[in-house]
C-alpha cells in the first residue's frame, strides 16, 4: 500500500512507510496509531474472509498520499507526495534530492536546443510549484511544478547556460537529480544572487553603439523593444544592482542613454534609450557573467530577404467589392523584391504567381535560402465593413521585435494611416522561421476609405517604398 511494508495478521498489522514512519492498525479500533499520536479513520477496521479490511481515504492520507475521490466514476486515486527538496553541491556539480511518500518512477529528458534538462516523477504530486536561482554548475535556475494530475507527473527543470552531464538516480524514499559532478557527499548549497558589477555604454566607429554589462555570477535575461519613446529593455530576473545612468558621448549614436534600475518586486532592468531603430546583436560569455549588446549599421547590399505575399490560389484572403487581398499582396510583394534587388540585396518571393502555398511552406523558403529576414505582406479585414482602419505589424519571437517596429514606423510614415502598433502573435509564418520575421497588415481592405486607397497603383507603390525603407533602415539604421 503506497510502497509501505506491511506485517501482522487479521487482528492487527504494522505499516512502515518509505520514509520509515510506523503505523499500527487494529481490528475494531477506529484510530490509526503512530506512536502516541492517533489518526481517526472513517470507521473501525473489520476482519473479513480472514483479512483485515479498513476504510482507505484517511489511512492513505496518513501514509502521506495525495488522495482524490471521484464517486461518480467509483474511483479513489492515491499518489505519492513530494515532501522534501534538498539542494547540495557547488561549482562542479549539483544534486537535488527529492523525498516522496510513496513509490514513483523518475525519467530524465533533454531539450538541448532550449538548454534545458528536466526530470519527470510519475506518480508524484506537489503541494505547490516554484523556482529558485542557482548560478553554478552550468545551471541558471531550478523550477518545479505539477506537469499533469491525471496521470500525476511532477516536473523539475534546470535552465542551463552550459551543457554538463545530467542524470536521475533512484533512492529509497525518493531520488536525486544530479548535474555535473557533485561528489559523493556534497555540502548544502545556498544560492547567491548575482550583482551588477559594471555597465558601460561605448560609441563605436561608424556610428555604432555597444553596451557591456558585467555581473558577479551567471545571469538569465529577457529583452523587448518598447515605443513612446523607443527603448530596448533588458530584464535580469535574479540580479541585484543600484540606480545608475550613462549618456552617449555622441549625438549620432544608436543608443543615447543607458539607465539601470531595480525591477518592481525582484530583479534588475537596464533600459537603453534609442536614437536609431536598427537590428542588434546580444552576446554572452561562456560563464554567462558578461553580456555585450551591439548596434552597428550594416549595408543592405548582399542581405538575403524573403518576401511572402500572403494567401494565393484557392485562398483569396480578405475580399471586398471585387478586390482580393491575395492580388494586393502579390502586387506589393513583387515590386518590393524588384526594388530590393535593384538596391543590391538578394531577395526572393515565396510565390511569384497566383498559386496556393501552405503556411509551413512559406517560412521553409527562408530556411532553405538561409535568409537574414522574412517579411509577410497582408491586408487586414474585420467581420463587418468599416469597423476598423489603420496599419499594424506583428512578430512572435523576441529576435523579431525590432524588425516589426522598424517596418511599422516606416509604413505609418509612408501610408499616412492610423498607427495600430506592433503586436505579438503566434501566427504560423512567424513562429516557424529561424531568422527575424514580421507580418505587416498594410490597411483594412473592407474599410471604404482604405479600400479605395489599396486599389490604386500609387498607394501600392507607397507601400513598396515604405517597406523598402523599413528593411534598409533595419540593417543600416533608421534615425528617430
Amino acid at each position: 500500500m503506497l510502497g509501505a511494508q506491511v506485517s501482522g495478521d487479521a487482528q492487527g498489522c504494522e505499516l512502515v512507510t518509505v520514509a520509515g514512519e510506523r503505523f499500527l492498525l487494529r481490528a475494531g479500533d477506529k484510530d490509526l496509531r503512530r506512536g502516541e499520536e492517533t489518526v481517526p479513520l472513517e470507521g473501525a477496521p473489520l476482519v473479513a474472509g480472514g483479512r483485515l479490511v479498513a476504510p482507505l481515504p484517511r489511512l492513505l492520507k496518513a501514509l502521506g498520499a495525495k488522495v482524490t475521490c471521484t464517486p461518480e466514476k467509483g474511483l479513489l486515486i492515491a499518489n505519492a507526495r513530494v515532501v522534501g527538496m534538498e539542494l547540495r553541491g557547488g561549482p562542479e556539480g549539483l544534486s537535488l534530492r527529492l523525498r516522496v511518500t510513496g513509490p514513483v518512477s523518475g525519467s530524465l529528458h533533454w531539450l538541448r536546443e532550449d538548454k534545458r534538462v528536466f526530470v519527470d516523477l510519475r506518480g508524484a504530486e506537489l503541494d505547490t510549484g516554484g523556482s529558485r536561482y542557482l548560478g553554478v554548475a552550468g545551471a541558471y535556475r531550478l523550477r518545479w511544478a505539477q506537469f499533469s494530475s491525471d496521470p500525476a507527473v511532477a516536473r523539475f527543470v534546470l535552465d542551463l547556460y552550459q551543457m554538463p552531464e545530467a542524470r536521475w538516480r533512484s533512492e529509497p524514499g525518493g531520488g536525486a537529480f544530479e548535474l555535473g559532478k557533485p561528489g559523493d557527499d556534497p555540502p548544502f548549497f545556498t544560492p547567491q544572487a548575482p550583482s551588477l558589477l559594471s555597465a558601460d555604454l561605448e560609441t563605436l566607429p561608424g556610428q555604432g553603439s555597444q553596451v557591456r554589462l558585467a555581473f558577479s555570477g551567471p545571469v538569465e535575461y529577457e529583452y523587448r523593444v518598447s515605443s513612446n519613446p523607443y527603448r530596448l529593455i533588458l530584464s535580469f530576473p535574479d540580479a541585484l544592482g543600484v540606480v545608475a545612468s550613462q549618456r552617449s558621448d555622441s549625438g549620432q549614436s544608436p543608443i543615447r542613454e543607458l539607465q539601470v534600475a531595480p525591477e518592481t518586486g525582484r530583479g534588475l532592468r537596464v533600459e537603453l534609450l534609442l536614437g536609431w531603430l536598427m537590428r542588434f546583436q546580444i552576446d554572452q560569455d561562456a560563464e554567462a557573467r558578461e553580456l555585450r549588446l551591439t548596434m552597428e549599421p550594416d549595408a543592405l547590399v548582399g542581405k538575403r530577404i524573403i518576401v511572402d505575399p500572403g494567401h494565393g490560389g484557392k485562398d483569396a484572403g480578405a475580399r471586398y467589392k471585387g478586390l482580393l487581398e491575395k492580388d494586393i499582396n502579390l502586387a506589393v510583394g513583387t515590386r518590393l523584391v524588384t526594388r530590393l534587388i535593384m538596391a543590391g540585396a538578394q531577395a526572393w518571393l515565396t510565390r511569384d504567381r497566383d498559386e496556393f502555398l501552405g503556411l509551413p511552406d512559406r517560412p521553409a523558403v527562408a530556411t532553405a535560402m538561409e535568409a537574414d529576414v522574412f517579411v509577410s505582406v497582408h491586408c487586414n479585414a474585420m467581420p463587418r465593413p468599416n469597423q476598423h482602419h489603420g496599419t499594424e505589424s506583428y512578430y512572435y519571437t523576441p529576435q523579431s521585435q525590432m524588425l516589426a517596429h522598424v517596418l511599422q514606423r516606416s509604413l505609418v510614415g509612408g501610408l499616412g494611416r492610423r498607427d495600430n502598433g506592433v503586436r505579438q502573435r503566434r501566427f504560423a509564418v512567424l513562429w516557424r522561421p529561424q531568422q527575424p520575421a514580421a507580418l505587416v497588415e498594410l490597411m483594412y481592405l473592407n474599410h471604404d476609405a482604405e479600400h479605395a486607397l489599396l486599389r490604386t497603383p500609387e498607394v501600392q507603390e507607397r507601400a513598396v517604398e515604405a517597406l523598402f525603407d523599413g528593411l534598409r533602415g533595419y540593417f543600416e539604421g533608421m534615425p528617430l
